[in-house]
């Protein structure tokens, strides 16, 4: 009797054994296939990043070819140059300050990897530096934005109440009014200096950071995925 029951005993022992081996490479297995999914996930995710970056490039760089093509129009005006032969010449100069070429970020890879791994997203170098670029350059861009919006905002709700050229304006039909107008008053310079300084100074200034910023993090990013 004892000679079996030490057997059973062996017996059940080694049937445990192997049970508890079984459970740790299921564990194991299921670990594996964990990691592995949050891993192709984490990359789904870089990829929208990268993705999100590159268009804002080239939206940037057309901002940029924007701003850059009107900026002598703009300084002509400033520097008080401006005259009738202008207006025949382009007809860029009629809107010249009615409209402006606002820029936000696209963010939706970024928002993902925040709620991705939002308990220990400061430990990773790589997402601190994309955190520091969204939270920095969209809460400037926000701010300039809402600025260049009120000013055009201003412009429309003064010309509206003291000018009969309006209509003709909204509508860009050619008004004699409003070329005497923009040739001899003060007002009008005032006007443009300042949407040339909030567009063609600040705006591109910033655009200029952030497309050199935006480099920067897509070099890590495609270094990463490597």
């Amino acid at each position: 009797m004892e000679n079996k029951t030490g057997k059973y005993f062996k017996y059940a022992i080694g049937e445990i054994i192997l049970v508890v081996i079984g459970i740790l490479i299921a564990l194991a297995i299921n670990n594996w296939n964990e990691n592995r999914k949050e891993k192709e996930s984490l990359n789904a995710i870089y990829d929208l990043v990268i993705s999100d970056l590159e268009s804002d490039k080239k939206a940037i760089a057309k901002i940029l070819k924007y701003n850059e093509s009107k900026s002598p129009l703009l300084n002509h005006v400033i520097k008080g140059n401006l005259n009738k032969e202008d207006y025949d010449t382009n007809s860029t100069y009629y809107n010249l300050i009615n409209g402006s070429e606002g820029f936000t970020l696209k963010t939706k890879g970024y928002e993902q990897l925040r709620s991705f791994n939002e308990s220990d997203f400061f430990s990773d170098a790589l997402q601190i530096t994309i955190n520091d670029f969204y939270e920095l350059y969209n809460q400037r861009l926000e701010g300039l934005n809402e600025v260049i919006f009120e000013d055009l905002k201003s412009n429309y709700n003064y010309w509206k109440e003291n000018f009969n050229w309006y209509p003709d304006y909204l509508i860009e039909q050619k008004s004699e009014e409003f070329i005497t107008y923009s040739i001899n008053n003060m007002d009008y310079k005032n006007r443009v200096a300042n949407y040339y300084y909030l567009n063609c100074i600040l705006l591109t200034k910033d655009l200029e950071k952030i497309q050199i910023e935006a480099t920067k993090i897509l070099s890590l990013l495609k270094e990463r995925n490597k």
